[in-house]
């Protein structure tokens, strides 16, 4: 028989046995059989054969101690010894399968990998040549975007509209719009922004990013979206774009690629920038330019011819003009010189056609003055005009004391005025005074003949001059304003200064609330070359006051010819001049006098102009001084590294030679314990205090005291302890740990609190 127990484990006494089944073997020999036995409480074994049977009989009846199932077979030793062999045998052929089917499986994945690393390899050199195809796309040329509009913004603060203004990206640069006051639908009319793109300096990057922001003055600006574009679709083409603003990238999306993000233009309801775009290489740019020059120039020249025809038109209808009278009437003038040391001028006015000849009254001291009530006639005879069709007016200045001086005159058709009033209005142009009779055909081309000599050797002094200007570098540095005036109601003045030349442009940061700064450690590199610069020769300086809150002000502008720096770095100092927005756009040509102090301030900076060569020759100097402080830096980081390392070596052999001394005196020997107590215990339990027992350890040996019943302070009276210390076994533990523990006799006990004490 086989006797089967099932006890309850128990963690505090001793274990407890839940019942017991009594088995017959003999019905399991040979063959597997399930039993099925409710427990049954332990009793003494019977001593016959008949009780045996009984007993096995009473198992079937359920005395309320669960049950318990098994399945059972009882074998023959050499039954068993052959199906254990049996067994055996299987696994072993079983694991030999196993093993060959493993090997086959490596051998395919082998096989697989390097079909895999085969078509790998292909696709990379596929990719690379590709790739290398596609870079060839890209050239070092002009990026011009305009036509810049934002549509369906959102409304980045519940109730408020947008302030949005564009940013446009590429490598290094970046340029952006005015910003648009609160709206949500904008275009930015005449708007132009030009990015160069070097791919040498690109790091493969080849889109322009956008970036729509919301201007907020109480803090921060807010991202609206952004989105990019590739820029090799608008190559030497105009192209229009127009994409959905995207939310902002995380830093793993923007290690995407650029396609990725191209093909996926899906709209996030955030809104959409358009504009127009066109990429061209160097050549192309320089080759419209020169085209843009050339057509300037013959539209000039046909505008000429123009006018000689109509001039030729105007004598073929000379016959149309009749006899009649030219009335005058409204005399005017307006910002009349001031003459002499005096400064006054007493203007009047002559009107002249053929030999007839009216003179106004003399206005005294005056520049601007109306002639009221002063009308004359002047009868118009073709006859004795000799072909002549156009009216002289001649401003003069009266002078007492000598002859009177000829201010500036004008001409007119008088066709224009036939059989109507005409409102006149003509800037007067410099002529010489004569007197009646003193002009001489001859003598007008003897002057004209004078003209073109002068004017030739004006034009070969401009084309020495012109020579001198070679490609180059222009390095500015040093930059300093003084004496800006107060731009704001509210505080000082945020100047920036912007440096142009040609179409590169150069921008400092922004001084906050000053009107005098020095912009120190800023430097910039401008390249000077004729082909880029449209005829111009100057550096043109705006500084700007900044506003958050709306468009930035100009404070002044000035110019400077970098001539004058060439091979040689000179000190500009400059006041800064009002901007004429009447002039032409060149800010040169807005400049009279850059000499007069207009209280707006001045500009102070160091400029040096150096040949292209020269200044490759300087940066190859920097590069091998710069590699050489390197070296020298590396050098001597290297040896304080060594001496460093050393350092460490001697702390650490000091530390451990320390900790020898220290380990030295924890020798074997016996730690005892005695007059153990524990002294205001909290309370564990709902009801009662804690039941405390003290658990002493050191190493792998350990002790525990009595348990104390419901107290809060006890004293272990009588209860000693002693524990061997052998520091080699406890790997020099230098401290005992002591537990008080609340002993549970229904759970677990919980730990109160714990100590360790050296030794």
């Amino acid at each position: 028989k086989a006797d089967v127990q099932v006890w309850d484990y128990d963690t505090l006494g001793k274990n407890d046995l839940i019942g017991s089944v009594v088995v017959d073997i003999i019905p399991s020999f040979n063959k597997q059989i399930k039993v099925e036995l409710f427990l049954q409480s332990k009793k003494e074994q019977p001593e016959d054969h008949n009780q045996s049977l009984t007993n096995l009989l009473q198992q079937t009846q359920n005395q309320k101690l669960g049950k318990i199932m098994f399945n059972m077979i009882y074998l023959s030793e050499q039954e068993y010894n052959k199906r254990k062999e049996e067994e055996q045998n299987r696994k072993k052929r079983e694991e030999e399968e196993k093993q060959r089917k493993q090997e086959e499986l490596i051998k395919k994945k082998e096989a697989d990998l390097k079909k895999k690393q085969e078509l790998e390899q292909k696709r990379l050199e596929e990719e690379q040549q590709k790739q290398a195809a596609e870079d060839a796309k890209y050239v070092k040329g002009i990026v011009n975007i305009s036509n810049i509009a934002v549509r369906d913004l959102i409304y980045s603060e519940p109730g408020y509209k947008a302030d949005p203004f564009v940013v446009f990206k590429s490598a290094d640069q970046k340029k952006q719009t005015t910003i648009a006051k609160e709206t949500m639908n904008y275009e930015y009319k005449d708007e132009y922004i030009d990015l160069i793109y070097d791919p040498t300096k690109t790091k493969e990057k080849r889109e322009v990013e956008i970036e729509v922001w919301d201007c907020d003055i109480t803090g921060s600006n807010n991202l609206i979206g952004t989105a990019s574009v590739d820029i090799i679709p608008s190559f030497n083409k105009l192209k229009k774009f127009e994409l959905f603003l995207q939310p902002k990238k995380s830093k793993k999306d923007q290690r995407k690629s650029s396609k990725t993000i191209l093909t996926v233009n899906q709209d996030p309801q955030i809104g959409k920038v358009t504009f127009k775009m066109i990429y061209q290489d160097d050549a192309t740019w320089v080759k419209q330019f020169k085209e843009a020059q050339q057509k300037k120039k013959d539209e000039l020249i046909n505008m000429k011819k123009q006018r000689i025809e109509f001039f030729r038109k105007k004598s073929a209808e000379k016959r149309n003009y009749p006899k009649g009278v030219v009335k005058f009437s409204k005399i005017a003038i307006r910002n009349i010189k001031k003459f002499d040391i005096t400064k006054r001028t007493d203007p009047y006015v002559v009107l002249k056609m053929g030999n007839l000849k009216k003179q106004t009254s003399i206005a005294r001291n005056k520049t601007d003055y109306d002639y009221q009530k002063e009308e004359y006639d002047l009868v118009y005879d073709p006859n004795k005009m000799q072909g002549e069709t156009e009216a002289e007016i001649q401003v003069w200045k009266y002078d007492r004391f000598g002859k009177n001086d000829m201010i500036g005159a004008a001409r007119i058709d008088i066709y224009d005025s036939l059989g109507k009033e005409t409102k006149i209005e003509l800037f007067l142009q410099h002529k010489k005074a004569k007197e009646d009779g003193d002009e001489n055909e001859d003598e007008d081309d003897q002057m004209i003949q004078v003209q073109q000599i002068e004017e030739d050797q004006k034009e070969q002094e401009n084309e020495d001059q012109e020579s001198k200007y070679v490609k180059g570098v222009v390095q500015i540095s040093d930059i300093s304003v003084r004496d800006l005036p107060q731009m704001d109601l509210i505080g000082k003045t945020d100047p920036y200064v912007v440096f142009r030349m040609g179409i590169q442009e150069k921008q400092t940061s922004v001084a906050k609330e000053t009107l005098n700064y020095d912009y120190k450690d800023e430097e910039f590199d401008m390249l000077y070359d004729k082909t880029l610069m449209q005829g111009k020769k100057e550096v043109e300086v705006e500084v700007w006051d900044y506003d958050s809150l709306s468009k930035n002000d100009l404070i002044g502008i000035v110019s400077f010819d970098i001539l004058p720096s060439f091979n040689n770095q000179i000190q500009v100092e400059l006041f800064l001049q009002q901007y004429n927005q009447k002039a032409n756009t060149s800010t040169a040509q807005t400049v009279q006098n850059q000499n007069t102090d207009q209280k707006l301030g001045k500009i102070i900076f160091r400029i040096l102009y150096v040949e292209e060569q020269e200044w490759i020759k300087f940066n190859n100097e920097q590069k091998q001084r710069q590699k050489k402080e390197k070296e020298e830096t590396q050098k001597q980081m290297k040896q304080e590294s060594i001496k460093k390392k050393e350092e460490e070596i001697n702390l650490k052999e000091e530390r451990k030679k320390k900790k020898r001394e220290e380990n030295a005196k924890y020798v074997k020997g016996i730690i005892k314990f005695s007059k153990i107590a524990v002294y205001d215990l909290p309370k564990m339990d709902i009801k009662d205090q804690a039941d405390p027992y003290v658990l002493i350890r050191m190493g792998e040996e350990s002790e525990q005291t009595s348990i104390a019943r419901n107290s809060q302070s006890h004293e272990y009276l009588n209860e000693e302890f002693m524990i061997d210390y052998d520091p080699v076994k406890t790997q020099v533990q230098k401290e005992v740990d002591v537990e008080v523990w609340d002993y549970d006799k229904t759970g677990f006990d919980d730990l109160i609190g714990a100590v360790s004490v050296d030794v």
